[in-house]
């Protein structure tokens, strides 16, 4: 049986996303669970806002996930980064867990391994039975270079900041 997931995005911002996944179920293998070209502001490969015409690769790092897993012992959910290799990110089973990457006073981010055979869509593997569940927060930092961080609005006032004169 495949998982059955709802999902809802909390936060979309041009620099940031929150995204909250349950799953019901499964036994899959490299399952699509966020499509980077699919969140707000992402630039496609003419250089508008759209999601049409997708670039190959939209770049996002991972700051912290976080959630509850209720699955049986030996079940569990891994996270990858959508690619040749499809690169593993975090794995989590049954109970709570919370995986942050900032060290220290440092934030931190878990980025794409391997940006020339990575698309940075994220996707899962899970062993979980019929009867497990899961729900899942991933909090994702957007890359300026592939998500409208001003740019597209306002080239010039992006570029030289407010005020510019055009001189």
């Amino acid at each position: 049986m495949a998982t059955v997931l709802t999902t809802q995005t909390l936060v979309d911002t041009n620099r940031h996303s929150v995204i909250k996944v349950v799953g019901t179920g499964g036994n899959d293998a490299n399952v699509r669970l966020v499509v980077a070209a699919n969140l707000a502001y992402a630039i496609n490969a003419t250089g508008a806002i759209s999601n049409l015409n997708p670039k190959r690769l939209n770049r996002i790092a991972i700051k912290r996930v976080w959630g509850h897993g209720q699955m049986g012992v030996a079940n569990n959910v891994t996270l990858k980064w959508s690619g040749n290799s499809n690169t593993s990110i975090v794995t989590f089973g049954h109970g709570f867990f919370d995986y942050s990457f900032d060290s220290g006073s440092t934030p931190g981010t878990i980025e794409i391994p391997d940006q020339a055979n990575c698309t940075g869509d994220i996707i899962f593997t899970s062993t979980a039975g019929a009867t497990d569940s899961w729900t899942l927060f991933i909090d994702l930092k957007k890359d300026g270079r592939d998500y409208d961080q001003g740019q597209t609005r306002d080239p010039i006032a992006f570029n030289y900041g407010t005020g510019h004169n055009g001189a």
